[in-house]
C-alpha cells in the first residue's frame, strides 16, 4: 500500500551564488533539514558549488533560472535592455518581467537565455531535478512558456509554482503585510495558470509551495515548526540560508534547529531526499 504521510522538500536557494551561500546550504543538508538545492548556474562561485553537490548524493539539485540579478549566460544585444554593460542581467525583476513580455526581441533573448542556462547546467552532468527562478522570474509567460517547450528534452523536472495560504503567512507574521497581499494577489492569479500549462507539457508541480508569502523575511525555527502545518501531499518548502553572514542567519539556525527536526518527526511528515525510492 502507498505511504499517504504528507512528503517535504526542504530547498536552499542561490546556491552558488558566493562561498558563504555554499558553507550555508552545505551545513544545512549536511548537520540539518535541508534536503535540496536550486543552483545559479552562472553565478561567481557555481564550480564550488557543483563540487559540493557531486559530494553529496543525497542533496537533490536543480537549476535556480536566473533572468535578473545575474550574469547572463548567453550573449544579448545590450540594446534589449535586458543586460548591463558588464553582462549582467538587470537587477529589477518588475522590469525584467514588463520587458520580456512585452517586446518581442526581448522575449526571444530570453528564450535563448533559458537555452543557454540549461546547456550550462546540463554540462555539469548533474541530475536535473527541478527547475525553479530567481526572483520567480520563471513563471513570466514567456520564460514558462520556453521552459514548457524546452523541459521535456530536459528529463521532465519538476517547476516550481507558489502555492500556500495568505492566512497562514499572516498568522506567522514572517513578512509585512502590504508584501503578503501583493504577491497573493499577483501569484495567486498567475499560479493556475501555470499550473495549467506545465501540466499540459507534462512537467510535474507540487500540490503546495511554500516560501514566497512566509519566508522572504527571514524565518527562525518557530515560524518552520508553524510551517509544518501547511504540508500536505508532496510539498516544497523554500528559503535563502547564507543570505546573511553565519552568526546573523537566522535560516541556517532554524534548518538546524533540534526543534524543527522534532516536529518533522512528530507531525509525521517525510523529509524528500535524493535517491529515495519515490
Amino acid at each position: 500500500m502507498a505511504d499517504e504521510r504528507p512528503r517535504l522538500r526542504i530547498n536552499a536557494d542561490d546556491l552558488g551564488r558566493s562561498p558563504r551561500v555554499n558553507a550555508a546550504v552545505a551545513r544545512a543538508h549536511d548537520e540539518g533539514v535541508l534536503t535540496s538545492a536550486s543552483l545559479l548556474i552562472t553565478a561567481p562561485a557555481a564550480e564550488e558549488a557543483v563540487a559540493l553537490a557531486r559530494a553529496r548524493p543525497t542533496l537533490e539539485v536543480g537549476l535556480h533560472l536566473a533572468l535578473a540579478d545575474a550574469p547572463a549566460a548567453a550573449d544579448h544585444d545590450p540594446a534589449l535592455g535586458l543586460t548591463t554593460p558588464d553582462g549582467w542581467l538587470r537587477p529589477d525583476p518588475v522590469r525584467q518581467a514588463l520587458r520580456i513580455t512585452l517586446d518581442p526581441r526581448a522575449r526571444a533573448a530570453a528564450a535563448r537565455e533559458v537555452e543557454a542556462q540549461l546547456a550550462r547546467y546540463r554540462a555539469t552532468g548533474l541530475p536535473l531535478g527541478h527547475v525553479d527562478g530567481h526572483l520567480n522570474l520563471h513563471l513570466a509567460p514567456p520564460v514558462l512558456g520556453a521552459l514548457c517547450r524546452l523541459l521535456p528534452a530536459h528529463g521532465r523536472p519538476e517547476v516550481r509554482v507558489p502555492r500556500e495560504r495568505l492566512a497562514a503567512a499572516l498568522a506567522l507574521n514572517a513578512r509585512p503585510l502590504a508584501y503578503k497581499v501583493v504577491h497573493a494577489a499577483v501569484f495567486g492569479l498567475l499560479a493556475p495558470w501555470a499550473r495549467r500549462a506545465l501540466r499540459r507539457a507534462g512537467l510535474p508541480v507540487r500540490d503546495r509551495v511554500l516560501g514566497l508569502l512566509s519566508t522572504f523575511d527571514p524565518p527562525d525555527a518557530r515560524v518552520l515548526v508553524g510551517l509544518l502545518g501547511e504540508v500536505r501531499g508532496a510539498t516544497e518548502l523554500y528559503l535563502h540560508p547564507g543570505a546573511a553572514p553565519a552568526a546573523e542567519d537566522r535560516e541556517l539556525a532554524a534548518l538546524l534547529a533540534p526543534e524543527v527536526a522534532r516536529a518533522l518527526t512528530a507531525r509525521g511528515v517525510i523529509l524528500e531526499r535524493a535517491g529515495d525510492a519515490a
